[in-house]
């Protein structure tokens, strides 16, 4: 026996995806989800009374109702082949509110050598590691949904600018990035037009007519991938999502 001779893996494995998913409110984040298939959601925002879906609301409860929903997911027979967190950075306020009160603080930069901030990345890294285990023990794809943020972004060779990301710290978005297959951006589609304003003369206006669209890889002012070689723009429909996906594999 040996690693080279029994251990090595060839080929694609073909398992469900990972995805986290960011955006402005407003832009189908919740729905598209709910329509990747047989979707559980943990709500952790209260924001679906209005989406048709199978939901467990969990808003303010801290994470260790979520732990044991994810317990029971990975060790009971259910219907379920979608499993969706919805307002996943809400999971690390709950970090950052446990880490605080373990250690007796009000805030975590009280805690001498940033012992804080590490635990509450270990919390947020066990997070990812039970989703992980649910995706492959169960089969289920897996979605985190969060609120965008324009962050500025320093680079050698370029002046800073403004990139938006998933609302989440620093190092849980680092963790959340690596642990995803893809990082969609969801947002209204705008169109720049010409518009008459009379005496021949004409003005640039953006027009957006309601579509929502995602960003799958890498564009200007946002941070989105993915490792299926997308198109870079797609229309928001989970359904082609997967298609593409399936497509990519063949």
């Amino acid at each position: 026996m040996g690693i080279l001779k029994d251990e090595v893996v060839t080929g694609k494995e073909n398992k469900p995806s990972t995805i986290v998913i960011h955006g402005h409110p407003g832009t189908g984040k919740s729905t598209w989800a709910a329509g990747l298939g047989k979707t559980l959601v943990a709500s952790k925002d209260g924001g679906l009374s209005e989406i048709d879906c199978a939901k467990v609301p969990l808003e303010g409860l801290g994470t260790e109702k979520l732990v044991d929903l994810m317990k029971e997911l990975a060790t009971e027979n259910h219907k379920y082949n979608v499993f969706c967190i919805d307002g996943f950075e809400h999971c690390e306020g709950d970090a950052i509110r446990e880490v605080c009160k373990a250690n007796s603080v009000e805030n975590l930069n009280d805690v001498p050598y940033g012992k804080a901030y590490a635990q509450v990345r270990q919390k947020m890294q066990d997070l990812l590691s039970m989703l992980k285990e649910l995706r492959d023990h169960k089969k289920m794809h897996i979605a985190l949904t969060t609120q965008t943020l324009a962050k500025e972004i320093s680079e050698p060779h370029l002046d800073p600018y403004h990139q938006y990301h998933a609302f989440l710290g620093a190092k849980t978005c680092i963790d959340t990035y690596a642990w995803a297959d893809a990082v969609l951006f969801f947002q209204i589609k705008t169109i720049v037009d010409k518009v008459d304003k009379g005496f021949g003369q004409k003005e640039s206006k953006s027009i957006t007519r309601g579509e929502r669209i995602i960003t799958t890889g890498p564009a200007g002012g946002i941070f989105a991938k993915n490792r299926y070689g997308l198109d870079t723009e797609m229309p928001a429909d989970p359904k082609l999502f997967l298609q593409a996906i399936d497509q990519s594999r063949s």
